[in-house]
């Protein structure tokens, strides 16, 4: 464990911290899951940064998300019938059904790495749904929050 060493401020002594910053550059979904880390779990946030594991655990969901695309999008191409004969021939139809293509793979991705904000809702409603149950409330307000948690989470 290396020493701690302190900045005076005025009548405080500061603790000089200095987080080092890996050399990983993340991408689409490596900043999408930091941005999710911070909005929706601060506190596991702030425990990856102080531990310094934040960019890790970024680079390695990054690494999934992209090695489930490679995956996702030739399935996709082959469901649709989107082949090389098609870009030869059509050139505007293949970019489309290829950019359809990437788009529901995208789409399938990000629901699933972000399925996990939806049941975050849902348990935070059955907790509430517990409380309520003994205060009498209608239930209604609780479907009412169910449908903003899926709203939201699109």
């Amino acid at each position: 464990m290396q020493e701690l060493n302190y900045l005076r401020c005025g009548d405080y002594y500061i603790p000089d911290i200095r987080l080092e910053k890996p050399n990983i550059r993340l991408g689409k979904w490596g900043r999408m899951r930091r941005e999710y880390l911070r909005l929706a779990h601060p506190v596991l946030f702030s425990e990856l940064v102080l531990s310094e594991k934040l960019y890790e655990h970024c680079a390695k969901i990054e690494s999934t998300a992209e090695s489930r695309m490679e995956i996702i999008v030739p399935q996709l191409m082959k469901h649709y019938g989107v082949v090389e004969k098609l870009k030869a021939s059509n050139q505007l139809e293949w970019v489309r059904q290829m950019n359809s293509c990437v788009a529901q793979a995208e789409e399938a991705i990000r629901l699933y790495y972000h399925r996990i904000l939806i049941l975050d809702w849902f348990c935070a409603i059955i907790r509430l749904k517990l409380v309520w149950r003994d205060w009498n409330v209608e239930r209604t307000y609780i479907l009412r929050h169910l449908y903003f948690a899926k709203r939201y989470a699109n």
